[in-house]
């Protein structure tokens, strides 16, 4: 079993840079949101389409001051880091514990770090059979991940449904969301309590499904993407062994980062989009046959904010999550443990 301060410790490691990035890019994501429940019928004239993102952005400074463009920022640090913390404690315990569960049967061992980094070799010299023990290694590992990130979304998912409609609130006036809650503190009680009132408990659950769907396609497009670049690049490097690490190769990771990061986002966004109108439909509505299926969706409503917001705060992390910063935090963990 990991330690029992694991979970702390991911707590801790996740919080500095998760608020720090969130906090930059709050007001583009509360922009994504407020586009993504947008229906046909508040865009439904193509001549004005080009001033939706204009109008939108005015409407929410208009309202309620520059201040709501932070509109449930507090909200989204919280879950994102509580999301990211468990997922990867759920990941400790699945992976450390039974990897092998993981494994296709004619895989008899799992890839040690040394093992992992005799593979990454093997790409470069042509080791057929090293090379595919680390793609084994990799799918077992991503499965586990998957596994990992389904449970702690649905633990979670409730945080989720209070996030959207609190992002939503005071936005477009035809926004179903308008008079769900009025935000007193963080607007997370209200919400919930208002929504299991009107349509009873699982209404909080709504679009639950779509959310586990979007997670699983972004999380597998990344991680084929990011495998198919590492490969390209190591046998890239079969005649170029000795090169050294720089500015360059760093730009060229970072680059990679980012468009594996942006394509996969772009992949998964109908299926979050989908799941937004859902959290914000009239909490005595019946899903589907209501919010969906008589619209002409526009799935894809916010992509520019959202792929702007997700290269700004990749880039945050990036730095947040150096080596010097995490070496810090360990440091700062370490003498509140002890």
């Amino acid at each position: 079993m990991p330690c029992p301060f694991a979970f702390a410790a991911h707590l801790l490691l996740g919080s500095f840079g998760e608020a720090v990035a969130l906090s930059a890019t709050a007001p583009l994501e509360r922009l994504t949101v407020l586009l993504q429940i947008q229906t046909p019928v508040d865009s439904d004239n193509k001549a004005q389409l080009s001033l939706l993102h204009q109008s939108t952005w005015d409407r929410m400074v208009s309202d309620r001051g520059v201040w709501s463009l932070w509109q449930g920022n507090v909200v989204s640090i919280i879950y994102t880091v509580l999301q990211k913390s468990l997922s990867t404690y759920l990941w400790d315990c699945l992976w450390k514990n039974n990897p092998k569960l993981f494994l296709a049967t004619d895989n008899s061992s799992v890839s040690s770090p040394k093992q992992t980094a005799t593979s990454d070799s093997s790409v470069i010299n042509g080791d057929d059979s090293l090379a595919k023990d680390r793609t084994a290694t990799v799918v077992a590992q991503t499965k586990a991940n998957l596994l990992a990130g389904c449970i702690s979304s649905v633990i979670l998912y409730p945080l989720n449904f209070a996030l959207t409609n609190i992002m939503a609130a005071g936005g477009p006036s035809k926004c179903p969301s308008n008079a769900i809650l009025p935000l007193d503190g963080l607007g997370i009680q209200d919400c919930l309590i208002h929504s299991i009132r009107v349509g009873g408990i699982f209404c909080i659950y709504k679009g639950l499904t779509m959310a586990l769907a979007g997670g699983l396609k972004y999380q597998v497009s990344y991680v084929v993407l990011q495998e198919r670049l590492f490969l390209a690049s190591k046998k890239g490097d079969r005649t170029n062994k000795s090169q050294k690490v720089g500015w360059a190769t760093t730009a060229a990771s970072f680059a990679k980062m980012q468009a594996v990061a942006l394509v996969s986002c772009c992949i998964a966004f109908p299926l979050e989009t989908m799941c937004r109108r859902l959290q914000v439909q009239d909490p005595a509505g019946d899903g589907f046959s209501t919010r969906l299926a008589n619209e002409d969706l526009h799935l894809y409503g916010g992509i520019a904010p959202r792929l702007l917001k997700t290269f700004i705060y990749n880039s945050i992390l990036g730095i947040c999550y150096s080596e010097i910063s995490q070496d810090f935090i360990r440091r700062v963990f370490m003498k509140l443990v002890h």
